[in-house]
């Protein structure tokens, strides 16, 4: 049977085998993984060099490149891999991998090529270090002056919020009982001060509007920050003197969603809004921005030298926590990797994702098992 051979790699070891085999890369997925966390992975492991391109099969994207260090690497349709040998390996990066593994199991020219699900083994990876025992605790007191009382939330579109995002709610007040909750709406929010976020407003996309409107709040009046869809499981208080801080998912990207939080205008805050200011939602073409905030938020922090590694770092006076802390839930596998590190779980909701991508996800989340017994070479394909 024609397919591709998943590499069965822990992904702390990924660069070394790559290095004894002397492989080549193919990178498959220009998505956030892809343009964001791989060219920081290649970079800080010398794998630059063996780069060949990028894969993805939306034609959008095959107008671009990808930069990695000082060059620019074209973004190639599937077909390209026809080229390929056995000296090269396909990383994939895509966490909807289903649909890829479809196309490429079926290229003939591809039969016993090593591949890697990276999201996967990242997933692991995660699991297996929590297994050990978890992290460490790296709270650290780093300022006098104090992150308000207050957990600041957006609820954009006037339509009622449904009963399980009022459970997450009301988990906060439960957890924080002297903290305030601030409901951040069109009645006391302008969504037009930006042209992302007016431009998301317009289309009806309400899962990307609070992507600038959280930062712009927590620059100007500080606070937390907490994602609808975020379930507080223990208090706040031992983050207050943080100055500002955010989480990773296990991918190594930033996602202010989670839980994060900030002194008024902390410099940090302001370069992230920064970055944003020239960004669209809605391209000239009617076509939209499939970007999500794990693009704009985790760039000016890779730029000040954070290593994208899911690991805790302290950047520009703002601490990065580790996926443990705000995003243990793993939306591939629906699993939840919870430590004593956890203040939160974000259940990944999904209000940015379309109906198509939604029923992509649950089918994703379902075909796991059987992805990770192939792998692991414990799959009967005949």
């Amino acid at each position: 049977m024609i397919m591709l051979n998943l590499c069965d790699i822990k992904f702390e070891l990924l660069k070394d085998y790559i290095i004894g085999n002397n492989y080549k890369i193919a990178i498959y997925g220009a998505g956030m993984i892809g343009r964001t966390i791989m060219p920081d992975y290649l970079m800080r492991h010398g794998l630059d060099e063996n780069l060949l391109f990028y894969v993805d099969a939306d034609t959008r994207k095959q107008k671009q490149k990808v930069i990695v260090g000082l060059r620019q690497y074209n973004i190639c349709a599937p077909e390209v891999l026809n080229n390929i040998g056995h000296d090269t390996i396909i990383l994939i990066t895509n966490s909807n991998y289903s649909p890829v593994l479809h196309t490429l199991d079926a290229m003939e020219s591809l039969d016993g090529i090593k591949a890697v699900i990276v999201p996967v083994i990242m997933a692991e990876g995660v699991k297996d270090r929590a297994a050990a025992g978890g992290g460490t605790d790296v709270i650290r007191d780093y300022t006098d002056e104090l992150i308000p009382k207050v957990i600041n939330y957006c609820w954009f579109s006037g339509r009622k919020m449904p009963d399980y995002l009022k459970r997450c709610i009301d988990s906060w007040s439960r957890i924080c009982p002297d903290y305030e909750i601030k409901r951040w709406d069109e009645s006391n929010y302008d969504v037009n001060k930006n042209e992302y976020m007016r431009q998301a407003y317009e289309e009806g996309r309400w899962g990307f509007v609070p992507d600038y409107a959280r930062l712009d709040i927590l620059y100007n009046y500080g606070g937390f920050y907490i994602d609808t869809d975020v379930e507080l499981l223990k208090p706040l208080e031992p983050l207050r003197r943080q100055g500002a801080f955010c989480g990773v998912e296990k991918w190594g990207n930033v996602n202010m969603g989670g839980c994060s939080g900030a002194i008024p205008h902390h410099r940090m805050i302001k370069k992230l809004l920064k970055y944003r200011e020239e960004a669209v939602f809605r391209y000239e073409d009617g076509s939209l921005n499939p970007d999500t905030c794990g693009v704009y938020e985790t760039a000016p922090f890779i730029a000040m030298g954070m290593s994208a590694d899911n690991t805790c770092q302290r950047i520009n006076e703002m601490t990065v926590f580790s996926s443990e802390y705000f995003h243990p839930y793993d939306y591939m596998s629906g699993e939840n990797v919870i430590t004593e590190n956890t203040f939160s779980i974000h259940h990944f909701n999904g209000g940015w994702l379309d109906d198509k991508r939604k029923e992509e996800r649950k089918k994703t989340v379902g075909e796991y098992n059987n992805i990770l017994k192939r792998i692991y070479g414990q799959a009967d394909y005949e």
